[in-house]
């Protein structure tokens, strides 16, 4: 349970596989524009696929066993690291709908509204939150829109936005 979300609306939010159009806007202190890149994404069985499609192909498959990664001529071995794991179980959480696995590493709050749910995570331990300030998670049937704000001075910020997702 999320404090200020009722049991319903965290229902509605979970999938077991979900597809769908991506657009990732990064905002990095230094630099003058945004880097935008979009594509497509699935998840199925625990596997997170991410081809980007825009400004250049890749295709990132992140699962249990680790990251891939793959582009044009190259393809790395998947990276079995402890962190990859760890990143994998909370992408698939966070897009499945499945946020238990974000209750560890953050302290989860939420409120409901016209638009959807909200559901705001802050980092509970220094290490993370060395990296990330928060990470605000809104959508109604789905997850629509994720937004990390970096813990960097001068605020690094990704937002991925989601659309055409199928559950």
């Amino acid at each position: 349970s999320i404090p200020g979300i009722s049991a319903e609306a965290l229902e509605k939010l979970r999938a077991q596989s979900v597809s769908g159009r991506f657009e990732e806007v990064k905002t990095v202190p230094g630099f003058p524009k945004p880097l935008v890149s979009s594509g497509i994404f699935s998840l199925r069985s625990g596997v997170l696929r991410w081809e980007t499609q825009a400004p250049f192909a890749s295709v990132m498959t992140i699962s249990p066993a680790g990251i891939r990664f793959e582009a044009e001529g190259f393809e790395s071995a998947p990276n079995a690291s402890p962190a990859a794991g760890r990143v994998s179980a909370l992408l698939a959480g966070i897009l499945c709908g499945n946020f238990s696995v974000l209750s560890e590493p953050f302290e989860l709050s939420g409120a409901e509204g016209p638009e959807g749910v909200i559901i705001t995570a802050a980092p509970k331990d220094a290490q993370l939150a060395a990296l990330i300030s928060k990470i605000e998670l809104r959508g109604r049937d789905v997850i629509e829109r994720v937004d990390i704000a970096g813990a960097a001075a001068g605020g690094d910020r990704t937002v991925m936005r989601f659309s055409d997702v199928k559950a």
